[in-house]
């Protein structure tokens, strides 16, 4: 099932992924002159055995110029789930991209001529993963995607598969910029019988501050749900999460108009859940604005060495981050970034790492250059290259030049 929520802070993997799509697609239109073929061959190309021919195809849908019928090949084929760019060279260089990831970028460069063949799409009985894919595309779109409001609208509120139901919830906010619209459609899901549906219009609702204030009340009650979401990516990439951690983060991002919810906020600093209680100690933090209790809470959790409390400290990091992020707590955040870069939980060191970029660019590169030089292995590998991408991203080479 796709995990995916656009408030989480590990939004930067899934760029990444896109990243690397975008990195495949400027390098096989260097790959030789363009072949005639139509849409269906050069997707039939593109996951053949012949890596060359693999590419010549991938240049030529990047460059190709669609006709109404081929753009409804092309958006069917968001349910082709074969690898692209096969053979070797092509998987230790890209992984292992399918073509539906690969197509999922040409719609996206094509942008809004795309959206009225996708919305047809999105009214079919194509798969669900399909038609997620293609709601992503939506969310990418952002107001490119406008004309797709409605049909979106209605895929929401549509009985059948929770994951496209969700990401249609997901794509709704970003697809338009009429408020009133946006929240009329998330104000009868916060009673949805489903708590990802819930999940996924509370986690928005922040994003709409003083047209959202009507709902402290009823999230200030979500905060004693005990129900527990399952589509989402969680700091440590593990388990399911209780609802009332994400009740708490929106809150948190309302800022002070959610003051009314610090004495609920106050009481789940107790909770029996570690996730509930760190989640209400950001929020408390950002809405008071006062250290205690939330930040002491966060700065105990993150300096614990006990080995149970090892995903509680992941996820103490990542609300340091958004601290970091959002300019609050700026020592506090500052001396943890430091302590955790050389933490023996490498998810810890990638929140440390960013936290370092973000609030002191002028101290990082002798912070961060260790870790770029480290030999990558499986447990550190993603450390590493976020050291090297952030170093890159100060300008700087990430290392430096042997004398001649």
């Amino acid at each position: 099932m796709i995990r995916f929520t656009k408030s989480r802070v590990n939004r930067s993997i899934a760029v990444l992924q896109l990243a690397t799509i975008v990195l495949a697609l400027n390098f096989v239109s260097a790959f030789g002159a363009e072949t005639p073929l139509d849409v269906t061959q050069a997707i039939e190309q593109l996951a053949g055995r012949n890596s060359v021919k693999a590419a010549d195809a991938a240049a030529w849908l990047q460059k190709h110029k669609y006709t109404a019928e081929e753009l409804e090949t092309l958006v069917e084929s968001l349910g082709d789930e074969r690898p692209a760019f096969p053979g070797p060279v092509y998987k230790d260089r890209y992984g292992d991209t399918s073509v539906c990831e690969f197509v999922k970028q040409v719609l996206i460069d094509m942008r809004s001529p795309a959206v009225p063949t996708m919305i047809k799409f999105l009214k079919s009985d194509a798969k669900p993963v399909a038609k997620v894919r293609c709601l992503e595309i939506c969310f990418l779109l952002n107001i490119d995607a406008k004309e797709a409001f409605p049909t979106i609208a209605g895929l929401a509120k549509e009985p059948g598969d929770v994951s496209v139901r969700y990401h249609a919830y997901w794509a709704l906010s970003m697809v338009t910029d009429d408020t009133k619209a946006i929240i009329a459609e998330f104000e009868p899901a916060l009673r949805d019988k489903d708590p990802n549906i819930q999940s996924i219009v509370i986690q928005q609702l922040s994003c709409f501050r003083d047209n959202a204030k009507k709902f402290i009340p009823e999230l200030v009650k979500f905060l004693d749900s005990d129900a527990q979401i399952t589509i989402w990516f969680a700091p440590d990439f593990a388990g399911t999460r209780p609802l009332a951690a994400d009740v708490a983060e929106s809150l948190a991002g309302m800022g002070s108009i959610a003051a009314a919810a610090l004495p609920k906020l106050s009481s789940k600093l107790h909770d029996k859940d570690p996730e509930v209680r760190l989640a209400a100690a950001y929020a408390h933090a950002l809405i008071s604005k006062d250290q205690d209790p939330g930040v002491t809470l966060l700065l105990k959790t993150v300096r614990s060495k006990a080995a149970e409390d090892q995903s509680a400290v992941v996820h103490a990091a990542s609300y340091f981050f958004r601290m970091a992020s959002k300019g609050e707590f700026d020592d506090v955040t500052d001396k943890v970034f430091r302590e955790s870069i050389k933490h023996p939980e490498s998810k810890v060191r990638m929140f440390a790492i960013r936290g370092i970029v973000a609030l002191r660019p002028a101290d990082a590169l002798e912070l961060l250059r260790p870790l770029a030089e480290e030999k990558e292995t499986e447990e550190n590998y993603f450390v590493v290259q976020d050291a090297k991408r952030a170093i890159g991203e100060l300008n700087v080479a990430p290392f430096p030049k042997p004398p001649r």
